[in-house]
């Protein structure tokens, strides 16, 4: 199942890239239509890699989630390593950066594996994504000075609410490390 599932979402990618070329090479007309469809598919196709790579996550025959986080990882810092010779090596001052980088990754992805290794993935993945959105705007008020409208902040509160209520649907307790964890993810997303 787990095959199936990551041979879907490679050939997704494959798709896409190939619409890239499409539309850089001037195969298809430019225009406000065509550009609205592709970035419309490319969203729902990011969406359906995240949800598809949590669930291989959280399914995976080694049963760890911590340990295939880090396989996955690995994998991802062999191809960065692999564009070197293409892209060259960063300059100095993007390393500051690149570090900041790495440690928020780290917190990201150790929260992530503590909480589907504490709870469920129905539980745990609609409360990290749900609070990210309204955990971003407070943060924007708070230090932007960043006020939503009226109608943008109630929109924000529905969706968030909306995504959260699915982690709650069931009437089994949940654990409180995946609940902790669930939501430190979802500070640091």
């Amino acid at each position: 199942t787990a095959a199936v599932v990551l041979g879907c979402l490679s050939l997704l990618c494959l798709v896409f890239l190939g619409l890239g070329f499409v539309f850089d090479f001037g195969l298809v007309e430019d225009s406000d239509w065509t550009w609205f469809i592709l970035v419309t598919l490319a969203v729902l196709g990011a969406g359906l890699l995240h949800a598809g790579w949590n669930a291989l996550l959280k399914s995976a025959p080694g049963g760890d989630p911590l340990l295939d986080t880090a396989t996955v990882v690995a994998g991802s810092g062999a191809w960065g390593l692999a564009t070197i010779p293409f892209v060259g090596i960063p300059e100095a001052t993007a390393w500051i950066f690149m570090i900041l980088s790495v440690g928020i990754h780290w917190a990201y992805y150790i929260t992530l594996a503590h909480a589907y290794r504490t709870g469920d993935l129905s539980f745990a993945y609609p409360l990290m994504r749900g609070m990210a959105p309204l955990l971003a705007t407070l943060l924007a008020v708070v230090f932007l000075r960043e006020w939503p409208t009226p109608q943008v902040a109630l929109g924000i509160l529905l969706i968030c609410t909306g995504i959260v209520g699915i982690a709650f649907i069931g009437r089994n307790p949940h654990p409180r490390a995946a609940l902790v964890f669930a939501l430190a993810n979802a500070a640091i997303i």
